[in-house]
This record gives C-alpha cells, sequence and structure tokens, in this order.
C-alpha cells in the first residue's frame, strides 16, 4: 500500500483518485479548469478562482516553484507561505498545480512547522 498524502486511502489503487476525497486540494486540482483549482462545491471558491487572472495565477506559481528550487534543502507548505507572505488559500493551490505539473515532488522527508505539526518537504 502507498498513503495517499490527501486522503490518506491506497494512491496505488487505479481508481484511487476517482474516490480521493481531496482533503488538500488534490482532487479540487484535477477537477478544476487548468490552472486554477477551486473547490467545486463551493460557490465561493470558484469565485474567488475566477477574480484571479491566469497571469497571476502563472506568476504565484512561478514564485511558489522558485522559492521550493531555491530552498536547496526543500520547503514544507509552511516555510514558503512564510517565505512569500502569502496566505496558506493562496499557496496551497499553486503548490498542487506544481505537484500536477511535475515540476515537485514529496521529498520523503517531513518537518515540523510554525505550529510544531509535521509536514511534507517539498523538493523540485
Amino acid at each position: 500500500m502507498q498513503p495517499c498524502l490527501f486522503c490518506g486511502g491506497d494512491a496505488s489503487e487505479p481508481d484511487h483518485l476517482l474516490r480521493c476525497d481531496g482533503r488538500q486540494g488534490r482532487r479540487e486540482a484535477l477537477e478544476a479548469r487548468p490552472y486554477v483549482p477551486y473547490q467545486p462545491a463551493s460557490e465561493t471558491s470558484e469565485a474567488a478562482a475566477d477574480a484571479l487572472p491566469d497571469d497571476c495565477v502563472r506568476t504565484l506559481r512561478e514564485q511558489v516553484y522558485r522559492c521550493i528550487r531555491d530552498s536547496g534543502d526543500g520547503m514544507t507548505d509552511d516555510d514558503i507561505q512564510a517565505a512569500l507572505g502569502l496566505d496558506g488559500s493562496t499557496e496551497r493551490p499553486r503548490r498542487v498545480e506544481l505537484l500536477h505539473l511535475h515540476r515537485i515532488v514529496d521529498s520523503g522527508a517531513r518537518r515540523a512547522t510554525r505550529s510544531g505539526r509535521q509536514a511534507v518537504v517539498w523538493r523540485c
């Protein structure tokens, strides 16, 4: 079994993505239009996604990518948010896009966040 980082289910199952609850954004990123993931069941989430122009989204995504790339030893979402001064609801969708574009990977390492919880360390 390969545990899914997003729902805890078995990510190695062929139909896993169809059943993944997307707790951290994976399902939303797959179901949404390219580059602007939003929570499909949420009217306010979709409105927020629509409010961001595509060029803004691409710029934010590139900032998140460069932050991870330039870190050397990788970064957690918490690290990225602190470094770029972004809210989690802005940073996480950009990181999920990078993951689905295969520009970053889960390094396998975990590091404590500011709240003391363990989090995935992302690397290019």
